[in-house]
């Protein structure tokens, strides 16, 4: 859990980890708390390589089909990012759950 972290519309880091030599099967769920009607994205960076991005419509509502399942592969640096896509503070989190795989 990233804990609730304020965001504006440049890229907030909410997670960041690497994976060493397991791999990782995530599920993914990011959230907001602010009421504002402003849409927003969270995205996910696997070695600096944007891989998925997620689309906040009309504020605090769970991002549709939420949450996503992720697999990430090992030896990687995966960075959680969240954006409003406007001018504006917003407020959120991301939580994840899952199971790593491999791991010496």
């Amino acid at each position: 859990f990233s804990g609730f972290a304020d965001f504006g519309n440049s890229e907030v880091t909410m997670l960041q980890f690497t994976t060493g030599n397991a791999y990782c099967i995530l599920q993914i769920m990011p959230t907001r708390s602010d009421q504002a009607s402003t849409d927003s994205q969270t995205r996910i960076y696997v070695n600096s390589e944007r891989v998925f991005s997620i689309t906040h419509r009309d504020g605090n509502r769970p991002a549709e089909s939420a949450p996503y399942n992720i697999l990430i592969p090992s030896f990687s640096n995966v960075s959680i990012v969240m954006i409003a896509l406007a001018d504006t503070t917003l407020n959120g989190a991301v939580m994840l759950t899952g199971r790593v795989y491999g791991a010496e």
